[in-house]
């Protein structure tokens, strides 16, 4: 509550703060109702879960959700936010950076979820730092890298 006074009187957007009181709360519930603490970590596990099954999802029916990253952060595209489906190449390479998440996704599934059946509530913890911020940053970095091996269609008409 503290840092949301602090946002609010630095006038600035209390969102985050407001999300993760939300997100402990629901930690909190499923820690309560089931009187274990590793089902803290549930919803988390889950969310990667749904989160890796649409990513997947979106690749294999050719709509890769990192498509749209591209098209919201791209100004030529805002009057028609599903232009870069004409891209072929473009279609491809935004298949392979959403695997990528899709694999992210898997790793945080695979490494929490025995965790969790396991009652290693420490290790979950751990497991949840270290699967967060810093590898979404290595999920970045292996983007980076398929971007930069120079095998990027530029445009649709490009030869190979």
């Amino acid at each position: 509550m503290i840092l949301l006074l602090v946002r609010l009187v630095a006038r600035q957007t209390p969102r985050y703060v407001l999300s993760a009181i939300a997100a402990t709360a629901i930690a909190a519930f499923f820690a309560l109702r089931s009187g274990r603490p590793e089902a803290a970590f549930l919803p988390g596990i889950l969310t990667s879960a749904a989160w890796g099954a649409g990513s997947l999802l979106s690749v294999v029916v050719r709509w890769p959700i990192v498509g749209f990253i591209v098209a919201a952060g791209d100004p030529h595209m805002a009057q028609d936010p599903t232009a870069w489906r004409r891209d072929r190449g473009l279609v491809t390479v935004c298949q392979r950076l959403t695997m990528v998440l899709v694999a992210l996704y898997a790793v945080r599934v695979v490494v929490m979820y025995p965790l969790y059946l396991a009652g290693q509530v420490t290790l979950l913890g751990v497991a949840k730092i270290v699967l967060s911020w810093p590898a979404y940053l290595c999920a970045l970095a292996v983007m980076g890298m398929l971007l930069m091996r120079g095998k990027t269609p530029l445009t649709p008409t490009e030869a190979p």
